[in-house]
């Protein structure tokens, strides 16, 4: 039987890679429940989380990139894998009858760029939200408590809503 946890914490280690092995669990403080269930697992991996700055520019002439390599992100929105999906779907629906394959690449570009940039932006905010310590995460969990995670989500539902972006 396996079980794949995922645990998200801050530290200083970096890697390129995607499957390095750790000799340790997550670095970080954690509830009992989650340190105790970390502790359990008999074999570790780790990588580091890549965030990169929105390209300008996607392709020329007749390349292009989709997914991450267009556009990497956090993970704090659960996004990159359905961002992906949908450059997928326009970018198909671009070159489906296209008779300027560079045209049809470059309207891919401009219809994707600005949502791609907006879903990296608020993965970004959300995980700075997620880790916030003292003080300030008091004042998070309080107003998780006053007004519900879903009102507070809300302000994420733009991702969900069909507006034609894919």
């Amino acid at each position: 039987d396996h079980i794949n946890v995922v645990a998200i914490s801050a530290d200083d280690w970096h890697n390129e890679s995607w499957d390095a092995q750790s000799d340790t669990p997550f670095p970080g403080r954690w509830a009992e429940p989650t340190a105790r269930l970390l502790a359990a697992a008999n074999q570790y991996r780790r990588w580091a989380l890549a965030d990169r700055p929105p390209l300008a520019g996607w392709g020329a002439e007749r390349t292009t990139l989709v997914g991450d390599a267009a556009h990497p992100m956090l993970p704090f929105l659960a996004q990159g894998a359905a961002a992906a999906l949908e450059d997928a779907v326009v970018l198909s629906r671009k070159l489906a009858n296209a008779n300027d394959v560079p045209a049809a690449l470059r309207d891919y570009e401009a219809e994707r760029v600005p949502r791609a940039v907006r879903l990296q932006r608020a993965a970004r905010r959300t995980g700075k939200v997620y880790r916030l310590r003292g003080p300030l995460a008091i004042a998070r969990n309080v107003a998780l408590r006053l007004f519900g995670a879903r009102r507070l989500a809300s302000r994420h539902d733009w991702i969900w809503r069909d507006d034609g972006a894919a």
